[in-house]
């Protein structure tokens, strides 16, 4: 079975582009973004929800959503994560949690992590090619990106 959780800030409002990339963007061109935890497991899809929401998830602070996006209205979605086999050591951190469990209840087949950025305002081809080039390092990552209709 596979299961999707997107974390994000509850409090959080999209912010400009400046402190995030390298290179000036329109002002008008802000952004907000989440932790994608993507599990595929057997067994207790109860239990994996409880090692997420203990592990993973502060409820006074954060929102959380499983097998769908938490954050609605973008242009623009990029979703960055680690190459197989590049360190990563918040991915590392979370399978020792995991492995550490006495009796999880349920047994993880796969699990990956990734950011995703969701950008709103006029995000042009230039502003789209500067946002990739800034936040995703070829060598390491992976990324998705979804212009919205």
């Amino acid at each position: 079975m596979r299961v999707v959780y997107e974390i994000a800030g509850k409090y959080e409002k999209p912010e400009p582009c400046d402190g995030l990339v390298n290179s000036q963007i329109d002002p008008g061109v802000t952004y907000r973004r989440s932790r994608l935890y993507d599990f595929t497991f057997e067994g207790d899809a109860e239990r994996l929800d409880a090692f997420v929401r203990h592990s993973l998830f502060d409820e006074i602070g954060q929102q959380l959503r499983q097998d769908a996006p938490l954050i609605e209205g973008q242009n623009l979605t990029l979703e960055v994560g680690m190459k197989p086999g590049a360190l990563d050591l918040e991915k590392e951190a979370i399978v020792a949690v995991y492995r550490g469990l006495p009796d999880a209840g349920f047994v993880l087949s796969r699990f990956r992590l990734s950011q995703r950025f969701c950008f709103f305002g006029p995000v042009t081809e230039t502003v789209e090619r500067r946002l990739v080039r800034d936040l995703v390092n070829p060598a390491i990552h992976t990324h998705t990106l979804v212009r919205s209709a």
